[in-house]
């Protein structure tokens, strides 16, 4: 790998790491059935099909 390239991806990548803590994050909504998707989607106005 291109030398120049490689010192961006190792410096876009510790960018990340050091702006991770601060990033919002959603915790997953965890369904209980299949059934509960559908039901999701209506609520947010989308069709499931």
């Amino acid at each position: 790998m291109n030398s120049l390239r490689k010192l961006w991806c190792r410096t876009y990548q510790t960018a990340f790491r050091i702006a991770l803590p601060v990033l919002p994050y959603r915790e997953p909504e965890l369904l209980p059935d299949m059934d509960a998707v559908a039901g999701l989607l209506a609520g947010r106005g989308l069709s499931p099909f």
